[in-house]
Parts: C-alpha cells; structure tokens; sequence
C-alpha cells in the first residue's frame, strides 16, 4: 500500500496546539459559526468534529436549544481526524472531540492521559446501506466487475489508519484482497466527487449524505455496503470527552450529555423538514441530497458496541499503529449516558 497523504499524527504536540488555539481563537471572532444562543450566562463547550451526518444530533441540540436549556453554548470546529484534536483536548483547549475514532486517542490513553470515549455516533444495522465502497461510474461493470478488479487501483479515503481504512480493509478481504494491493490517497469528502470525476482516483469509501451527493452528480455508485459486511458493527464514530468534562467539570459534561441525546432523539424521527434543513445549513449542502440520503443509525441510549471497540483496537495493534491493548474501561465511560438516559426518562 501506497499513501499519498497521512494524517497529522506527527506533528508536534505544542505547535499543533498552537494552531488550534488560533483556530479556536477565530471560532470565537465568528470566522466559524458559533451557537445562535450566545449569551453570558452559558457556559462554552468547545467541540471539534468531522462535520457529517453522525454529527447531526450536535447541530440540532443547537439549534432546538437543547444545549441552551442546560446552560451551555456550543462551539462546533470541523476537522478531519481525531489526530488534529487531539493536543489541543488533553491541553484544555477543546473540550471534546466528535468523529472517527484514531490511534491518536489510544495512544493518548496508553499514555496515560484523560481522554474516554463517552458515546457511540452511529452503528451499522443489518441492511444499513448509509457507508460504502463507491466505484467511479465509468469503471462499474466494465472494467471493475467485483471488488477483486480493485488489484493496483487508488482508493480515496478521508483519513489513514483510522476508520476509513478499516472498512476499506474488510471490504477488501471478502474478495481476497489486502490494503497493500491497492494505492490509499487521503483527501476531505468534499473533494472526492472532483477526485472522481476527473479520473484522479477509481473509488472511494464514503458516508452519508456524500455518498447520495456522488450518485446524482453522476461521479460513482456505491459497490459494497460497509452493512453489508460489518452488520451490527459501529461506525467507529463516538463523541470523546477530554479532561475538563471528566475531572474538572463532569456536572457540565453529565448537562451535555441530555441535550446531545436530545438531538439524538429528535434526529432518529428521520427526516423531517426541520431535521434536513438544520442538518443541510451545517453540511452546506443541497438540502435534497440530505433528504434523498440513507441517514447513519444511532443508538437512542447512546451506547456504543464494546466488542466493536476491542475488535478495532486490536486491528490498530496489528498494523502497528498502537503498541498497547488498553483495559476497555481505560477507554469507555458510559457513566454519562446511563444518566442522561435515567434524566430524560423521567422527563
């Protein structure tokens, strides 16, 4: 295997919380848009995120209020992988991370620091057909029949040895390929309809609602469903709180925790005109295409798979990427979803 571009895992710790402090110092200045229920009287909770469907319960907990009704404003900053997160989180900087889930963050806790998955953001249900290996049109039944024909051909991915890469690595191994006989290129979702319509790359692995936004473009159709292939497992996607919500302030964290699952709550009644226009202004994207899109399942208690989570550190382990088996109760803490769940049941 090939890799065009990798992630950010190597650069410095301190000047990558550098840049993020700048980031965030522009978030606050309103070069990124912030909470619509600004106020004095809310606490901030700084989170960045890759901005995707899974994220939807965060913006429509904004934009209902819900966060607001618990005295918080949120701060959402979009990024591509946990990597990019991660400094600025265990510094104080960031309060929390939502997104695929790295080596970052398990090299962050085998090292000893304060960082735990709090929730699950999406699962594969069986039948799920939300995430898939796309193929560009012109190559589908022609010249690529079945995922075999992938042998020496450039699979786009938006990040490396990370989530993405997993599924792209499973999918691969049902028809008897391995990562290595394929070229991985990283680049953002955004860019993979571009990549694909001018040949750049011959498939992709993507989510919702890009996946829907490929098709009616006319650049790729979907090959294999990561359900498919994985039902019943998760996305990888969780929400990650950082020290200041688990030590300093877990009343805050416990609080933003009932607003997030409202939003889950109100996000998995589908689609809605409400849902798909909040879901379409933080996406910026057609608001059909989030309509016309399979939505990404998330679990209504908010829970994540245990076992899904030690199968995938088990696969970082073997490629090298982590150099130790962390305890799961290292990396999981349930404790703020089993109470926001007993709160909002006797609401």
């Amino acid at each position: 295997m090939s890799i065009a571009s990798s992630p950010n895992r190597n650069v410095p710790a301190a000047r990558l919380g550098i840049s993020m402090c700048l980031v965030l110092m522009l978030t606050i200045l309103g070069t990124v848009p912030v909470s619509s229920h600004a106020s004095s009287t809310l606490t901030t909770v700084r989170v960045a995120g890759v901005a995707s469907i899974s994220a939807s319960p965060l913006f429509i907990a904004e934009k209902e209020g819900f966060f607001a009704r618990q005295g918080i404003r949120m701060e959402f900053l979009a990024i591509q992988t946990f990597g990019e997160a991660s400094a600025p989180l265990l510094q104080g900087h960031l309060d929390m991370y939502s997104g695929p889930v790295s080596a970052a963050l398990f090299n962050a806790v085998a090292a000893g620091l304060r960082a735990r998955i709090v929730a699950g953001v999406g699962y594969f249900p069986p039948g799920d057909k939300t995430s898939a290996l796309v193929i560009r049109k012109d190559l589908m039944g022609t010249t690529v029949k079945r995922v075999a024909d992938l042998r020496g051909r450039t699979i786009a991915v938006n990040s490396v040895r990370s989530a993405s890469q997993y599924f792209v690595e499973k999918i691969l191994a049902r028809d008897g390929l391995k990562i290595g006989d394929v070229r991985l290129v990283r680049m953002p979702f955004a860019a993979m309809a571009a990549a694909l319509l001018n040949r750049a790359v011959d498939a992709a692995f993507l989510g919702p609602p890009w996946m829907t936004v490929l098709e009616r473009e006319g650049a790729a159709v979907p090959m294999v469903y990561a359900g498919e292939v994985m039902p019943g497992e998760d996305t990888t996607s969780a929400l990650t709180f950082g020290p200041r919500l688990l030590d300093r302030d877990r009343a805050l964290g416990q609080r933003f925790m009932v607003a997030f699952l409202q939003g889950v709550r109100q996000y998995m009644r589908g689609r809605t005109d409400r849902n798909v226009t909040i879901i379409a202004e933080n996406l910026k994207v057609d608001p059909a295409a989030v309509r016309e899109a399979a939505w990404i399942a998330i679990r209504l208690d908010g829970r994540v798979n245990v076992n899904g989570v030690r199968r995938y550190q088990d696969w970082l382990y073997n490629i090298g990427e982590i150099q130790v088996r962390n305890p799961l109760d290292h990396l999981l803490d349930m404790s703020f979803v089993e109470q926001a769940v007993h709160t909002l049941d006797r609401q």
